[in-house]
């Protein structure tokens, strides 16, 4: 009978250790990246955000002169793209059809 009462306190022993690291290392997981930033200037303003086929995307918009430029890092080529380049209204338009 004492044998399987060791076993029984050993098991519960194991299990609580094992949750009692599980835990901890619930609270010491790294914060996930999250690619949406903004940065804004008198001229110029910034935007990251994710895009559906992989990989970040950044937008750079000329305040003054209402131009936009599209630029995505391709994972599989590893390297930064320009994806787009032109007048904002005209771009999204044409992209909104």
């Amino acid at each position: 009978m004492k044998n399987t009462t060791d076993k029984k306190t050993l098991a519960i022993g194991v299990l609580s250790l094992t949750a009692a690291v599980l835990l901890l290392a619930n609270f010491f997981a790294p914060q996930p990246v999250l690619a949406t930033n903004t940065i804004k200037d008198r001229d110029f303003s910034m935007v990251t955000a994710a895009v559906q086929t992989g990989g970040d995307s950044v937008y750079v918009l000329d305040n003054r002169t209402g131009k936009i430029g599209i630029y995505s890092y391709d994972p599989t080529r590893k390297q930064i793209l320009p994806r787009d380049i032109g007048e904002m209204a005209l771009l999204f338009a044409r992209n909104g059809r």
